[in-house]
């Protein structure tokens, strides 16, 4: 603890008013309601404001009393998206299909980069929700389906958004299994017992708090009839007490207001105004009422000026922390906003949407394309999709753009796929063959397009309004006419490749049945174009693997890749369905090259280990192929006996590694014992004795896995 900062904390909160106070605690949208508010007393944060609006803001401050600097905040989720000029990288789910934490901390760098030059210092960024229903619409959002991967991808990217050079406020999201709500449906009831919770839900936030995050944001949704933003058990003794978090609570966006009005828990705000701060929260997004409130409830005994005392002193600590009170910093920063979207900033972006991309296809190695001179027509309604491209929190338009609200369209910044691939392909020609929205498809039109070349890209998928918050899905079928398009394209007998534009795990078995190639791009972001032409050319040769997996049949649901054993059927209780595989069309870890890779020599250096040593293995991997190429190397395990039911198969490490072509590595893990600890019948985590498989490979299928057996030990 700085003592000086003790010190000028205790000098500024001796001058503040009860209103002044309570005023810290409150974070409200930009507009004239909030202007207003910030003339009468002091405001903590503000949410999304434009840059214009944002130094106005700063000017009604200083006229204030106390001129306690704002937080500004802004929701920067794939990079500095709501700012005109800022770098979108591709969304988090396309991201983690790079598998590359420093990939992932350097994208946190620039967004925090740009941030801070632009004049704002919080993000609600990463989202930590495991994707494990591709029917929920905020799917795009998080870093997939795995506790491992997102812990790693999510406390990477906090390394970097909170970096020395140009510091913001990280802020995982959402405390906790939110992603988890029954049937797909955003922020209804989670159905999570304290031992799933403890499993897979609260590692990855502890992850995130050991990386040293500033900020958590609580979860709409309620968890055994408990709204998770006034479940003081879970917010004070698992968050802080248990698991060692010192920082900022937020609630989410007006989530007092939907205690009352959405979940029925109480029948005023004045009670879920009580509640919230008195459960944890420290910070109350989105509710303007909340000042009226808590003055009440402050004179009415319900709450101590003690804890409001406590609360603002965390929240300035927290701007000290950011340098905020020096008046000089903002504008030191201001001075390198020149590098806002520069070269450097694109290249990373650039970069990130070539190691993401999955190729799910190549049947006869059509791709790379042989010549630069073949005719290709590319055809598609996401050929020139900006929006469709750019994904979920890239465009504020969307949302509905008012007076004092951040918003950039990027129209003049991206790079479409139609550009990019005419960028290297000079015979290419355009149709866009449906609308996706719409349902209407140009049979005539796109013909005598495809007609004209040797083979046909087909730029597939869905756009924003199919993903996002308040976008679940039943189905995830093509939407519009896309596979009648498909169907119409067939018909002429030239090869297709599919490239796909999408928010989620989309129902594709058409699609692998006949197009020669398919490729995922997700949602890629501003250099998105460009990476995909790198990659069909063969500039950049497919390295990506699947953050979650691709059901056959939306009746599969979960299909997530660790389930629980003990479905009737199948000796080994995977159990099946009578009119359909268990087994999804793509499973996770999953992503061809343009290589091929063998594994071989599995080796257990310490095949016998004691509960606080490291289990020592090795692997040879040796690109057969004729190209330079990376291949990320999964390590798997199963507790084959345990005293609770667990995970037949569960991701415990990951690598990447390049290869050039015959080259053969040999890749060694040391991992510690504690990665094979499970969560036992009270609750507490563990590590048994006994056998444990231990399986490496290029996927989470175990036909892809190389397998042998290690044990525990006391």
């Amino acid at each position: 603890m700085n003592i000086q900062i003790e010190d000028w904390i205790l000098q500024i909160m001796s001058n503040l008013t009860l209103e002044e106070k309570i005023g810290q605690m409150i974070q409200l949208e930009a507009n004239e309601k909030s202007e207003l508010l910030l003339k009468k007393n002091s405001i903590g944060s503000i949410l999304n404001s434009e840059k214009k609006a944002l130094d106005k803001f700063k000017q009604v401050n200083k006229l204030s009393k106390d001129n306690i600097p704002i937080l500004f905040a802004v929701d920067a989720i794939h990079g500095h998206c709501f700012i005109d000029g800022g770098t979108v990288f591709p969304t988090p789910l396309t991201i983690a299909c790079s598998w590359d934490p420093k990939l992932v901390e350097n994208i946190g760098k620039i967004t925090a980069k740009e941030m801070r030059i632009t004049g704002y210092h919080w993000t609600f960024a990463p989202n930590l929700d495991l994707a494990r229903d591709p029917r929920w619409g905020r799917v795009n959002e998080t870093f997939g389906e795995d506790t491992h991967l997102v812990g790693e991808l999510g406390s990477a990217i906090i390394k970097g958004l909170q970096n020395y050079e140009y510091p913001v406020i990280a802020c995982p999201k959402h405390f906790i299994a939110y992603g988890e709500s029954i049937g797909g449906r955003d922020s209804v009831e989670s159905e999570v017992s304290e031992r799933k919770m403890r499993t897979l839900f609260l590692p990855v936030f502890q992850r995130a708090i050991d990386a040293g995050a500033n900020s958590i944001m609580t979860a709409y949704q309620a968890m055994d009839g408990i709204p998770c933003t006034i479940n003081s058990k879970l917010l004070k003794n698992v968050l802080n007490d248990e698991m060692g978090f010192e920082g900022i609570v937020i609630t989410d966006y007006d989530n007092l207001s939907r205690l009352h009005t959405e979940q029925y828990v109480v029948d005023n705000l004045y009670e879920a105004s009580i509640k919230g701060f008195k459960a944890g929260n420290h910070v109350m997004m989105a509710t303007e009422k909340f000042m009226d409130h808590m003055i009440r409830a402050v004179g009415e005994k319900r709450v101590s000026i003690t804890d409001i005392d406590e609360t603002v002193k965390k929240i300035l600590r927290l701007k000290f922390k950011l340098n905020l009170f020096n008046n000089k910093i903002d504008e030191s920063f201001e001075s390198d906003l020149y590098q806002l979207g520069g070269v450097e900033h694109r290249e990373l972006a650039r970069k990130a949407s070539e190691e993401s991309i999955v190729l799910l296809k190549n049947n006869n190695d059509i791709l790379p394309l042989k010549s630069r001179d073949i005719k290709l027509s590319v055809i598609g309604p996401n050929s020139v999709d900006r929006v469709a491209q750019l994904g979920d929190w890239a465009i504020r338009d969307n949302y509905g753009k008012k007076n004092f609200e951040m918003g950039s369209d990027h129209n003049n910044t991206y790079v479409s796929v139609l550009d990019g691939i005419k960028s290297l392909f000079s015979n290419t020609y355009y149709n866009k063959g449906c609308d996706i929205d719409m349902n209407e498809l140009y049979i005539d039109e796109m013909i005598t397009i495809a007609e004209k070349s040797d083979i046909i890209i087909a730029v597939i998928g869905d756009n924003n309004s199919f993903n996002g918050e308040i976008s679940d899905r039943a189905s995830l079928s093509l939407p519009g006419k896309q596979i009648e398009m498909l169907k119409e394209l067939k018909k002429l007998g030239k090869p297709i490749i599919g490239i796909l534009i999408n928010g989620r795990p989309l129902i594709l078995n058409w699609l692998d049945e006949n197009l020669e190639a398919i490729i995922e791009c997700f949602n890629p972001g501003l250099e998105g174009g460009n990476a995909i032409a790198n990659v069909i050319s063969g500039e950049v040769n497919p390295s990506g693997k699947l953050s979650i997996s691709f059901p056959r049949h939306e009746g599969q649901l979960p299909i997530y890749y660790n389930q629980i054993p003990g479905w009737h059927g199948n000796s080994d209780g995977t159990g099946d369905y009578i009119d359909i595989t268990h087994k999804p069309l793509y499973q996770f870890g999953f992503g061809l090259s343009y290589n091929d890779y063998e594994y071989s020599d599995l080796i257990i250096k310490n095949n016998k280990i004691k509960k606080k040593e490291n289990l020592e293995i090795q692997i040879s991997v040796k690109n057969k192929g004729k190209y330079n190429g990376k291949e990320i190397i999964q390590v798997y395990y199963n507790d084959i006996y345990s005293s609770v039911t667990t995970t037949k198969i569960q991701l415990v490490e990951f690598r990447k590694i390049l290869l050039k072509p015959n080259e053969k590595k040999i890749v060694k893990f040391s991992i510690p014992a504690n990665r094979f600890s499970l969560i036992d019948k009270n609750n507490e985590r563990k590590i048994e004795e006994g056998e444990f498989e231990i399986m490496i490979g290029k996927s989470s299928d175990k036909m892809d896995l190389l397998k042998d057996i290690f044990s525990i030990i006391d």
